[in-house]
């Protein structure tokens, strides 16, 4: 009589599986954040420039790039110079020399933002300088398509530090990851 011993053991276990709601479903598709933002997505920097407050500018490099726009929080980085980013001597392995060179040519930094008209607002939780975290950043924006135009205008540490641009503002031209440059 094992299989019936057995059948009489699982039956159970089986009713209650089957009665107890959602067991059987599967489980919840995660939602995923809102759209309904032109900013949301990944960016790349085609151009960058320093704009001051005499008219005058200065062309600003950068080796590689990338914004993220999702919901209600963002990520920047970007590393400056002219051409590729030279790889470590060693790799894995840099010198002292060669992280110093690396960190002062990078800008990075992450947390939420907030659109208020053509402005944004943003407040870094992470950042490659410890004193923005906790800070503000405020961009004045525009698009044409699938070109986003950001002037990085005023920046605060987390202590109300402003940054000492001298009235000189970041002026960022980015495509969206998947559009042309010239888009």
């Amino acid at each position: 009589m094992p299989p019936l011993r057995s059948f009489l053991t699982a039956a159970p276990v089986a009713a209650l599986l089957l009665a107890v709601p959602g067991c059987a479903s599967p489980p919840p598709i995660p939602q995923e954040p809102p759209t309904d933002t032109p900013m949301e997505g990944s960016w790349r920097v085609v151009e960058m420039h320093q704009a001051y407050p005499d008219g005058s500018a200065q062309p600003l490099h950068t080796r590689e790039s990338f914004f993220l726009f999702a919901g209600s929080d963002y990520s920047i980085a970007w590393a400056y110079g002219d051409g590729p980013s030279p790889l470590y001597a060693e790799r894995w392995k840099p010198t002292e020399e060669e992280r110093l060179a690396r960190f002062g040519s990078m800008l990075v930094n992450a947390g939420t933002f907030e659109v208020d008209g053509d402005c944004m607002a943003a407040h870094p939780r992470f950042a490659l300088a410890p004193e923005l975290v906790g800070g503000e950043i405020r961009f004045r924006f525009s698009f044409a398509g699938d070109t986003l135009r950001l002037s990085w205008d005023e920046t605060w540490s987390v202590d109300g530090v402003p940054y000492p641009s001298d009235g000189a503002s970041t002026v960022l031209r980015l495509v969206r990851n998947g559009a042309a440059p010239g888009a």
